[in-house]
């Protein structure tokens, strides 16, 4: 199962999701001043790339050998993608995860659905919003470059 406390792998100032494969950096600087802290340049591999996943619990009413999940993002609709459910009993939690392309946007929280189908049964919508920070776009980030910004800046 996918959990946001999911350790990561580091070693020096990098680290690597085993879950998500997200890549990340940081970079403690030389402080100037003896009564303020340094600051840490920090790099993610997911606010270089604005394609934030969008997951929800989806319980099986019957037994079905399929289920398909579409995203839609922003107003933005997604592909749609096939899960083998065989394997599963009715009433079995299902946990979906769909990716959004948000590299166009900017930073700002958007609304989202993501359709799930039992394949020859009913639908079922969950519905959200998401924030979204956008490195790549966002002017605040720019003069550090894509994904890499100052701890506690925004």
């Amino acid at each position: 199962a996918i959990s946001a406390s999911s350790p990561s792998i580091a070693a020096g100032n990098v680290s690597v999701s085993p879950i998500t494969g997200a890549a990340g950096a940081a970079i403690g600087l030389p402080a100037s001043n003896p009564n303020v802290p340094g600051l840490t340049f920090v790099y993610s591999s997911t606010g270089a790339n604005a394609t934030p996943i969008i997951d929800g619990n989806f319980a099986l009413s019957a037994a079905r050998a399929q289920v398909s999940a579409r995203l839609t993002f922003n107003g933005t609709v997604g592909s749609t993608y096939y899960y083998d459910t065989s394997a599963f009993r009715p009433g079995d939690i299902l946990q979906i995860g769909q990716q959004a392309n948000a590299a166009s946007l900017t930073t700002n929280r958007y609304a989202y659905t993501l359709a799930v189908t039992e394949v020859g049964g009913s639908t079922t919508s969950l519905t959200g919003t998401a924030t979204l920070i956008n490195e790549a776009t966002d002017p605040t980030f720019a003069a550090f470059g894509k994904g890499w910004t100052l701890a506690g800046l925004n």
